[in-house]
């Protein structure tokens, strides 16, 4: 087995390299015989690495501890889903299993040539090579999962205690995924520079590669997150942890590249911009591996110091000094067709977005790496929450009012009476729920009030938007209940995006909600006494001793009464891992009873040996379902943007008849004025002639930028 594991993880080294050195002469020579190499290599590399990997699971499910990696992360006790889970829990593992999800995604692009991108195609297949060559390297020569101890223990160190938890079974792989899944667009953006052609076919062609690594991006933070929530013990989701903040930097860039983009396909806008934020997007993932991976920065998410820092300095040098190169001298291909004619405008809406949330992550790399540039000059500092809540609480709440305007403007200029007439509703519900809120808590919270009202509007301007458009469709005689379907299914990106933007107002408000009105007791009890906190009193009556896989435990029983009524029984413990307890101690495992008004969690802190004090540490978070809820929602929404859309259309043609469609509709609904429809008209009907003539003579492509 170890000897087989080290000939896979050449094997795909090897592959990466064959397929690199293919793909490269396919892109200078045009020869379909490197084609053809450079695709089997990349089959091959993806057999090598997933070969790998199931060899590794196999270790760990057979516990042999000969191997290092499964001696230093998995134990004869350990349930068999978290020694599956252990693969990616350490170091080598973990980027072994980046290796073959980079392989899987190098297959899905070397598989098929799309007409749209056939110029730019090569060069991306080739640079996606080289990047998988890097990731190879690294795990052949610098972190081999497959190296052996000299010494075999009877039984393994096990999983760090803080990762046995259910979200740990998926917050990692949602993150790699995201990860590796923004390399299809940045080496594309790359590939178009390369190829001179950065028109718009690289980003329709990786739109939904981009969309999809950030749903799995998003679900990954959630994931984490409810993670922190769970086993930290602190009360908390988010702490802004250096970890943490390496997963939200390419999340805000992705994002802001998903707004941008529609305004180069649309306007021929923002072109050097786009290309900037999708390289910024997979840097920033970069810099998230080197936070997690390296030990620069202490973490309770992080790996333990390792020498894989060097290499990926290296690496992220090589990658921006390729993107200055290729971005400077390439600079007359980035110029836009037009320019912002009006403030009120989407174009206009759209750039202080953008720039709203590259603010966001640059003061967030700039938080998270401050500590480590202080340290160079032999100064120990600490950036902690309240730097970070100072700084983003502004710009997400000017983000949060942005989301709920940006539906209403049209492209080009916006009609100011028209704005104002469709915002005269959603304005009313905003206020009232901002003065409801001063008025029900009394505190002149008026952070809050800000919060829900943002998140108010944007509840009523996109449920009126939807409405209005299934209105019109059940105006010109279809069913009530079809008409939403079917606006779905017509234009499944735009209202993926209304949906998304709902989960955004539901997480805000839970996020809201837990940042300004959340309560903390912390109290030690007597057998028989009782705590309170808010409506609820909580009885502690007494400890229990149980073991589960091993692993001691002690069990606190907590009586919660509501109102006077009891209500049910909480167990916070601690758990006592018996190979971590000299390092670790006793490891918290809250207890939690929430519904959708609030969450009602407990930590157990101390106790007598005879048990008959104990100490809790309660807290009581208001909406907090609400965080999980709207982010699944705007998971959802992500997928229902990914879905195909019901055309028999396939060219560049079809793109221009979508945005007709939906000119017409904006213009239905009074977004703009007629001067501005004809003007918009006339222009994509010309570039629609113009589509057609290149289709007619075999030119195909995609000719809009």
């Amino acid at each position: 087995m170890v000897l087989a594991g080290k000939v896979l993880a050449a094997a795909v080294l090897a592959a990466a390299a064959v397929t690199l050195a293919a793909a490269g002469s396919y892109a200078l020579t045009g020869r379909p015989s490197g084609l053809k190499v450079a695709r089997i290599g990349a089959f091959a590399a993806w057999a090598a690495a997933t070969g790998a990997v199931g060899l590794l699971v196999a270790a760990l499910l057979l516990d042999r501890f000969e191997l290092l990696y499964v001696a230093a992360n998995s134990e004869r006790a350990m349930p068999w889903y978290y020694k599956v889970a252990a693969l990616w829990s350490g170091q080598s593992g973990s980027l072994l299993l980046w290796l073959w999800l980079l392989t899987g995604y190098l297959v899905l692009v070397a598989r098929r040539r799309p007409p749209a991108v056939r110029h730019i195609w090569p060069w991306a297949l080739t640079l996606f090579a080289g990047v998988t060559l890097f990731w190879a390297a690294l795990t052949v020569f610098v972190e081999n999962p497959f190296r052996v101890t000299s010494v075999v223990p009877v039984d393994g160190r096990g999983m760090n205690p803080l990762l046995r938890h259910p979200g740990m079974l998926i917050h990692p792989l949602m993150v790699y995924l995201a990860y590796t899944g923004f390399t299809v667009p940045f080496v594309f953006a790359l590939a178009a520079l390369m190829g001179r052609r950065p028109d718009t076919a690289w980003f329709r062609y990786t739109r939904r590669w981009t969309v999809s690594a950030w749903a799995f991006l998003t679900v990954g933070i959630l994931a984490g997150a409810q993670w922190a929530y769970d086993v930290l013990g602190w009360g908390g989701y988010w702490g802004w942890d250096p970890v943490e903040n390496s997963s939200l930097m390419p999340w805000l860039t992705a994002t802001a590249f998903l707004h941008s983009a529609m305004v180069q396909e649309k306007r021929g806008m923002l072109k050097n911009w786009n290309l900037l934020l999708i390289v910024a997007t997979y840097v920033l993932s970069l810099v998230g591996i080197l936070i997690t991976r390296s030990g620069l920065l202490a973490s309770v998410h992080a790996f333990a110091q390792s020498p894989i820092g060097p290499w990926f300095i290296v690496y992220l040098a090589l990658v921006c000094a390729l993107t200055v190169y290729l971005v400077l001298d390439r600079r007359h291909l980035l110029q836009g067709r037009h320019q912002i004619e009006s403030y009120l405008s989407r174009e206009s809406g759209f750039l202080v977005n953008n720039l709203l949330l590259a603010g966001s992550a640059f003061t967030v790399l700039w938080g998270t790496l401050f500590p480590l540039a202080a340290r160079v000059f032999g100064r120990e500092i600490n950036v902690g929450a309240p730097y970070f809540n100072r700084v983003n609480g502004p710009v997400f709440l000017a983000l949060v009012f942005l989301t709920a305007v940006g539906p209403l403007l049209a492209w080009r200029r916006t009609q100011a009476a028209s704005l104002g007439r469709r915002l005269v509703i959603p304005a009313f519900v905003m206020i009232h729920v901002m003065v409801s809120v001063l008025v029900w808590y009394r505190d002149g919270q008026w952070g809050a009030a800000l919060g829900f009202g943002g998140a108010a509007l944007i509840l009523a301007v996109t449920l009126l938007e939807m409405f209005n458009a299934a209105a019109a469709r059940v105006r010109q005689g279809e069913p009530w209940w079809r008409a939403p379907i079917r606006l779905m299914v017509l234009q499944p990106r735009r209202y993926g995006g209304y949906i998304v933007h709902l989960g955004l107002a539901l997480l805000v408000m839970g996020v809201v909600a837990t940042q300004y009105y959340a309560r903390q007791v912390d109290v030690g009890l007597l057998l028989g006494r009782e705590a309170q906190i808010g409506r609820y009193s909580l009885v502690y009556q007494g400890l229990t001793e149980e073991e589960h896989h091993g692993v001691p435990s002690v069990y606190a029983e907590v009586l919660v009464r509501e109102d006077g009524r009891d209500v049910a029984i909480l167990r916070p413990a601690r758990r006592f891992y018996p190979r971590h307890v000299d390092t670790m101690g006793p490891v918290s495992e809250v207890a939690v009873m929430g519904n959708l008004s609030r969450d009602l969690y407990v930590v157990l802190g101390g106790w007598e040996p005879d048990g008959t004090v104990a100490a809790f540490q309660i807290h009581l978070n208001p909406m907090a379902a609400w965080i999980w809820i709207g982010g699944y929602v705007m998971v959802a929404g992500s997928v229902l943007a990914l879905w195909p859309e019901r055309r028999p259309w396939q060219g560049e043609e079809d793109y221009i008849f979508a945005d007709l469609a939906e000119l017409d509709q904006d213009f239905a609904a009074g977004k703009m004025d007629e001067e501005t429809y004809r003007s918009l008209r006339a222009e994509l009907l010309e570039q629609a002639v113009a589509a057609l003539r290149r289709q007619k003579d075999g030119g195909g492509g995609d000719g809009r930028g």
